[in-house]
């Protein structure tokens, strides 16, 4: 039998973050372990987290590991509403004929603002 790593890898916020500041540079100071946990894992589950409920925190997260924002992998076959363009923050897929597509990196942040 073959060993496979966690899916998904969490990793849960301290107690001891307190602040968006605290947050951001547990982010900065553990880059590499959690670049290193994205590429074993396949992905990082952020729980707790104050910094990603916001569309700006989230940027800052992403931004801070060195990452890129990727255009929404449905823009061609969905016209998601956009929490925010700039960010690259888009809603949830709420259409059951879109229920089958891969999404790749995203962030679990998300809201409905259409009707179902």
């Amino acid at each position: 039998s073959v060993s496979l790593p966690a899916f998904p890898l969490e990793l849960v916020k301290d107690p001891l973050l307190r602040s968006a500041a605290d947050e951001l540079s547990f982010f900065v100071d553990n880059k590499a372990t959690i670049l290193n946990s994205i590429q074993e894992h396949g992905c990082v589950v952020l729980r707790g987290f104050d910094i990603t409920k916001q569309p700006a925190g989230f940027e800052s997260v992403w931004r801070s590991l060195g990452l890129e924002a990727c255009l929404d992998p449905l823009h061609a076959v969905a016209g998601r509403p956009v929490v925010s363009g700039r960010l690259a923050v888009y809603e949830a897929v709420n259409k059951p004929s879109r229920s089958r597509f891969h999404v790749g990196m995203h962030n679990e942040m998300v809201g409905t603002r259409a009707v179902r």
